[in-house]
């Protein structure tokens, strides 16, 4: 049941935040016009996501589709990533709109964020259905069900609760918040990708690459820590700069009826 839960709570999270991060930065940079190209990306990751999922089981090679989606999923976070911290410094340093030079709004900021969120979606969304076909049809367990179905609806609620809430935290801690989660991602991806393009044999050094990332793939000894690791940190930093920023906001407050 635990394995069940962890592992449905890290693809559940990672999709899910990666939706929730999305609205909220565009909203936080007043980019709503771009809004519905995340929806578009939920709306066609799901019927991708079955289609991928299917072709998958029917593979000669898994492990070369999952390094192959993971390396393009970091790919896409980092991009995302140096789009964030370049927001943060133009807003921060009062450079006017705040909005990056990298996207903007237009079609092509459309296609961007279509994309970004299609091809992420997908990505956890075929994993995610392997994994509940796996657990639900090939184990059977009631407690491995029970743990499935609990990671997805807690990683949900975390998800809405940054997506509801993030938007009203000072904006250095939710910038500050969302980089350390898509640090914490794209260090799972690189690693889960190498791990599973060195098993496919496509790096240089395949064998020693494979045994190297052993113990932070999925199954090993350290890599079931990495959905907590997503989960928690971002989380317990962007709620401790809420109350840090709330105790300022407190004691200024009471400095001003001096």
């Amino acid at each position: 049941m635990g394995q069940a839960f962890a592992l449905t709570l890290g693809e559940g999270f990672e999709a899910f935040m990666i939706v929730a991060l999305s609205l909220a930065y565009l909203r936080r940079t007043d980019r709503a016009s771009l809004v519905p190209a995340v929806y578009w990306g939920i709306a066609l990751s799901l019927p991708a996501s079955i289609a991928i999922a299917l072709l998958f089981q029917r593979a000669s090679n898994q492990a070369l589709w999952e390094g192959t989606f993971a390396t393009a999923g970091a790919v896409l976070a980092i991009w995302l990533a140096l789009d964030i911290r370049q927001t943060f410094k133009l807003m921060t340093a009062g450079s006017g709109s705040g909005r990056p030079i990298s996207v903007r709004d237009g079609a092509a900021a459309f296609v961007a964020v279509f994309v970004l969120t299609l091809v992420m979606l997908t990505r956890e969304g075929f994993e995610m259905i392997v994994l509940l076909q796996a657990l639900l049809f090939q184990v059977g367990s009631p407690s491995m069900t029970a743990g499935a179905v609990g990671g997805i609806a807690v990683s949900c609620g975390v998800a809405w609760v940054w997506a509801r809430y993030g938007p009203r935290v000072r904006i250095a801690g939710f910038f500050q918040g969302a980089g350390i989660f898509l640090l914490v991602f794209i260090i799972n991806l690189l690693v889960y990708g190498f791990h599973e393009l060195a098993e496919a044999r496509l790096l240089p050094f395949s064998g020693a690459v494979h045994e190297a990332t052993e113990a932070y793939s999925p199954d090993g000894r350290f890599g079931h820590f990495f959905p907590y690791a997503v989960v928690l940190i971002p989380m317990l930093w962007v709620g401790i700069t809420a109350l840090r920023g709330s105790g300022e906001d407190q004691s200024a407050g009471q400095m001003g009826t001096l």
